[in-house]
């Protein structure tokens, strides 16, 4: 897994993804476009009234831009006829309104998301859509933006992360700061993790996390999965006052490295959060059981994979194979193709640390107690948070702070690179349009998976615990070693 390379110099602004229409039959460019303007307007009238919340202060009272409450006109330049843009229109505002229904209502926003962010660096991109980091403008503050095309495609997995994520309410939970609507796409607005993934984090440091590490790790992610495993929810007000309120209980059903980020806090301490909740789901409040087989393979419990009843201790088994992520560099079976590895899992024994003498009592225990087979015998996420790996180790969390520092290196020096390459790049695209060619290779080629060095863990004394080594054996462990 490689961390995206930054394609887009670093600017002021980048241009957003075009929008199409559904039955436009072409490119609606830029915020500007009359038939926008007109979805945005009949969207808005067939959905029911859309608060705009929070996020979008500033907006007009009556929701939506001034351009989108102008009457439907043709695009200039287009040709098409009056009733063929209002039709596209119609269809496309009925997509937002059947969309903003599924999400539960008043959960999308209709004002235009260019009035209040800046796309500066695209992050990520996958079959979804692309991760983009912005300028929040009416905070000065960073997020992350996903931009989702929910035309003409299953929008069912967009709505669950949106209908999740607005109810969540942990710092070990990505924190979501609103969805808005523009066209066929919709923004979903999170907060934005400068560490990146713990995934990330390995192949920009080049090694594996030291058990020290891995343990801060499991401390605080399973106080994530505590949070979303419970059936209740504690809030704290402004004045001191503590409400217990009810919450659905929900299923992550895919953790593991790349979807836990990390983002350092105005503290300065890190903090690891619980990502993409795309796959998630509730548990049946009568029978507290799942039966949807859905997940990454190689990390998906035994009961999942066959299909069977199962429940938020699916999550628990996850953990366990990320905890073996962390400290070997890849999940086990990871030479299997995903389709071998769903059916190996269930038959195979539960997996254990390759050169077990490499690792401590309590790291083998913990993954024995995440990895058993039967599901009615796993600990709870609340259960774990008492094991002595997790327990008994003292390490503070800013022991991750050397690879968040690491992962903001090596992103840096990927956006000068990139940033070198531009003025190339620009000129043989000039020299190519001129000669009428074909598009020549790229003026760089990706770089090489880096190998993962995995840590030379210190060894405690017989009956001792990983925090009773001495401070210099786990700096040094926690420090890392050079690439081969």
């Amino acid at each position: 897994m490689q961390l995206p390379r930054v394609t887009q110099p670093q600017q002021q602004h980048l241009q957003p993804p075009a929008v199409d229409a559904a039955g436009a039959g072409g490119n609606l460019g830029g915020g500007n476009s009359k038939l926008h303007a007109a979805a945005g307007h009949l969207a808005a009238a067939a959905a029911a009234p859309c608060a705009d919340g929070p996020n979008a202060a500033g907006s007009s009272s009556r929701g939506g831009s001034p351009a989108s409450r102008r009457s439907p006109r043709a695009a200039p330049g287009h040709g098409h006829s009056q009733s063929v843009d209002r039709g596209a229109a119609l269809a496309l505002s009925a997509a937002a309104a059947s969309f903003n229904s599924g999400t539960g209502g008043k959960t999308i926003s209709f004002s235009d998301p260019t009035s209040f962010f800046v796309l500066q660096r695209k992050i990520g991109e996958g079959s979804y859509g692309a991760v983009y980091q912005a300028l929040d403008l009416r905070a000065r503050l960073p997020v992350a933006v996903k931009i989702i095309s929910f035309s003409g495609v299953d929008s069912s997995a967009l709505k669950q992360e949106i209908r999740l994520l607005r109810h969540c309410h942990s710092p070990h939970v990505l924190s979501y700061r609103g969805a808005f609507q523009r066209a066929d796409q919709v923004w979903i607005v999170t907060e934005y993790c400068d560490g990146g993934s713990l995934s990330d984090m390995m192949l920009a440091a080049r090694h594996t996390f030291s058990e020290n590490q891995i343990a801060v790790i499991m401390r605080q992610t399973l106080r994530g999965l505590a949070y979303l495993h419970a059936a209740t929810e504690t809030l704290v007000a402004e004045d001191g006052s503590i409400t217990v309120k009810p919450k659905k209980r929900i299923i992550h059903r895919d953790v593991k490295g790349a979807n836990i980020l990390v983002a350092v806090g105005e503290d300065g301490q890190p903090r690891c959060k619980l990502a993409d909740f795309g796959v998630s789901g509730t548990l049946d409040d009568a029978l507290g059981k799942h039966r949807t087989v859905i997940g990454t393979p190689h990390w998906m419990a035994p009961e999942c994979l066959l299909s069977d009843s199962y429940s938020e201790l699916v999550d628990v088994w996850s953990l366990g194979i990320t905890a073996y992520e962390l400290a070997v560099g890849q999940p086990p079976h990871a030479e299997l193709h995903s389709l071998r590895a769903a059916l190996k899992i269930p038959a195979a024994p539960p997996p254990t640390l390759p050169q077990p003498a490499r690792y401590s009592a309590e790291l083998h225990s913990f993954l024995r107690a995440c990895l058993v087979k039967d599901w009615r015998q796993r600990p709870s996420a609340q259960q774990l948070l008492s094991h002595p790996f997790v327990a008994q180790n003292k390490s503070p969390d800013s022991i991750l702070l050397p690879m968040v520092n690491r992962m903001r290196e090596r992103t840096e020096a990927r956006e000068r690179m990139d940033k070198a390459h531009q003025p190339q790049q620009q000129h043989q695209q000039a020299g190519e349009h001129r000669a009428h060619q074909a598009p020549a290779q790229p003026a760089h080629q990706p770089h090489p998976q880096p190998q993962l060095v995995q840590r030379q863990q210190p060894q405690p004394a017989a009956g001792a615990s990983a925090a009773d080594l001495p401070a210099s054996a786990t700096a040094s462990s926690d420090e890392g070693q050079p690439p081969r």
